[in-house]
């Protein structure tokens, strides 16, 4: 069953944060940009990427794809996993 993050009565916790890093082929290029993903968080707490709903470039979008999947949200014990979105912010 997947909820919405409506659906919950807390919003999902961060408890191990991946590191997002800049492209480093965009740095010359300095550019600045977003990333808005559609992610599924399961009853481990785990992130997988189900779509890129926007972005600002390809690379942006793997490093985005990469913080996400490597962070850990908590959850309530009562849900088997939700949707939500992430918005990623990159500065150049």
């Amino acid at each position: 069953m997947i909820f919405e993050i409506s659906d919950l009565d807390q919003t999902p916790r961060c408890i191990k944060p991946g590191q997002l890093v800049y492209p480093p082929e965009l740095k010359k290029f300095q550019l600045a940009g977003e990333v808005r993903l559609l992610i599924l968080i399961n009853r481990e707490g785990r992130v997988k990427v189900l779509e890129v709903e926007k972005s600002a470039h390809p690379a942006f979008d793997r490093a985005a794809i990469k913080a996400a999947e490597a962070s850990i949200k908590k959850r309530e014990k009562s849900i088997i996993s939700w949707q939500s979105r992430m918005v990623t912010a990159f500065t150049g």
